[in-house]
């Protein structure tokens, strides 16, 4: 199923309902340009704290620690390998822990360095892409994988679209869906709008 252009808006209409989240995305932007680069460790610790807290990454882990690791890694989120970028942060596993930082935290970190350079990945958007395009949840754990298909779906809607405007589209599709399959963790400001106006979920279906 290929989404409409008209979806895409829906999906802005709703998120302009919330302006919490644009001034949260306008503080992230704005910070993020302000502190561009990832070699001094309070201002990698300050923005590694942003986005964990303000995107609910659910990162839990020592954060000094995650920021030590990025500045070791000299990475260059402006101009560089994205693929690679994304994946060597995704990768760090720090020694007091099982788990690895993971793709959810990495391209949400990488996407406000430059967000027409880096789409983010997380469940909602995995889960929307796999309804869409048909292939695997697990295939979309892979970020090349992801950002390969998210980019051929964008060229078949129209080729302008950012990947803000698909991230807006795709998580509030995943919540929408996930609304409908009576599950309860999905956000209380959706959960709001859709007993307010419910319509303009059901615009997001293609």
């Amino acid at each position: 199923m290929i989404p409409t252009l008209k979806n895409i808006q829906e999906a802005q209409k709703i998120y302009h309902q919330v302006p919490s989240w644009e001034k949260i995305d306008d503080l992230l932007y704005n910070t993020f340009k302000q502190y561009p680069r990832n070699s001094d460790h309070d201002t990698v610790v300050f923005k590694i704290e942003l986005v964990d807290s303000l995107y609910n990454c659910n990162l839990m882990m020592d954060k000094t620690k995650v920021a030590d690791e990025v500045i070791n890694l000299n990475l260059d989120l402006s101009s560089g390998d994205t693929i690679n970028n994304v994946n060597k942060i995704a990768e760090i596993k720090l020694n007091t822990s099982t788990k690895r930082v993971g793709w959810v935290f990495s391209s949400k970190y990488c996407h406000f360095h430059r967000p027409e350079k880096y789409p983010i990945c997380d469940k909602f958007a995995k889960k929307s892409m796999k309804h869409l395009i048909g292939k695997t949840y697990v295939y979309y754990d892979q970020y090349e994988n992801y950002k390969k298909e998210l980019d051929m779906l964008i060229l078949k809607i129209k080729k302008d679209l950012s990947y803000k405007q698909m991230d807006v589209y795709l998580y509030l599709l995943g919540q929408w869906m996930d609304h409908k399959k009576g599950k309860k963790d999905i956000s209380a400001n959706i959960k709001r709008i859709i007993e307010i106006k419910p319509n303009l979920f059901k615009n997001l279906e293609p």
